[in-house]
Formats: C-alpha cells, sequence, structure tokens
C-alpha cells in the first residue's frame, strides 16, 4: 500500500511540474488544424493565438520561448458529442519565436 501511494505522489509530483513553467523549445514551425505548432524531439507543443505560421518561418527551424501549460484531454459538455482533438497536449502560452539561427 505504501509503494502504490508513493507511485500516485510521484505522478502528481511530476505533472505539476510540467504546469506553468517557462520553456524554451526548438524545432519545425507547422501548421495543424487546433494551431500552429512545433515539432521537436521532444515532443509536439502548439502556440496559443496563433493560428498558423508565417510563411518566413513554416517548415524551418525556429526557436520559441513562453509558458508551457499541459492540456488534459476534455470531457464532452452534457453528454454532446463534439468535433475536437483527442487526447491531452502542451501548449506554449505567451509565446515569443524566431528563427533559429
Amino acid at each position: 500500500m505504501k509503494k502504490l501511494l508513493f507511485l500516485l505522489l510521484l505522478a502528481v509530483v511530476g505533472c505539476s511540474s510540467t504546469k506553468n513553467q517557462k520553456i524554451t523549445v526548438t524545432g519545425t514551425a507547422v501548421n495543424r488544424k487546433i494551431s500552429a505548432a512545433v515539432y521537436s524531439d521532444k515532443g509536439v507543443y502548439f502556440i496559443d493565438d496563433i493560428n498558423s505560421w508565417d510563411e518566413k518561418y513554416l517548415d524551418k527551424q525556429v526557436t520559441v520561448t513562453g509558458t508551457l501549460t499541459y492540456e488534459p484531454d476534455p470531457e464532452p459538455e452534457n453528454g454532446q458529442l463534439m468535433q475536437r482533438m483527442s487526447g491531452s497536449y502542451y501548449v506554449i502560452k505567451k509565446a515569443t519565436w524566431a528563427l533559429k539561427e
């Protein structure tokens, strides 16, 4: 029982460590249905408040800095089915970006 409690505590601490932390990611700028994103060797990060990359950045290496948030898979409202992205994902908020030199 102590082992299970320890593992649960470790999981909670691990999840909370990715909330609202400043992050810098370098990867390829891509456009996805939900928003602009960066594909890096660490994963996929969606960029808050921009729908798509300007041609200057699209498909190029960019460095993005901002506040990392974890967006859990949302529950349907009132049991209604809706079109949305399934699964949990990471979002970079208050992002700034530049082409990688």
